[in-house]
């Protein structure tokens, strides 16, 4: 098992004109973050309901054991209470071009 050589902090902040996937009412729009080559379960925003140009301003934080090799996974979907299924608006991948260690000293 490989150690970790840093932190990824990733900030998702909004998205904007998103088409409506909802046969009535606006979307329900939330972002699932999953760093590639790791076990952990994916993190996820809130859900915004009723909204195509939804605003999270919701922090994450990831370990990252391989830069080389690992790339972070974000998906857009949209959350369908009623009927519980989930449809995708789209799925980017970000390979890591720099990354530092981050250390701490008491």
């Amino acid at each position: 098992m490989k150690k970790p050589v840093g932190m990824l902090h990733v900030k998702v902040v909004r998205a904007n004109k998103l088409k409506n996937k909802d046969l009535m009412g606006k979307s329900d729009p939330y972002v699932k973050l999953k760093l590639t080559e790791d076990n952990l379960p994916s993190k996820k925003t809130t859900v915004k309901h009723n909204n195509l140009n939804p605003e999270w301003n919701e922090e994450f934080k990831f370990i990252v054991k391989d830069p080389d090799s690992q790339a972070l996974e974000i998906s857009v979907y949209d959350w369908e209470q009623a009927h519980l299924s989930r449809q995708m608006f789209l799925v980017i991948f970000i390979e890591f071009f720099f990354i530092t260690s981050t250390y701490s000293f008491l």
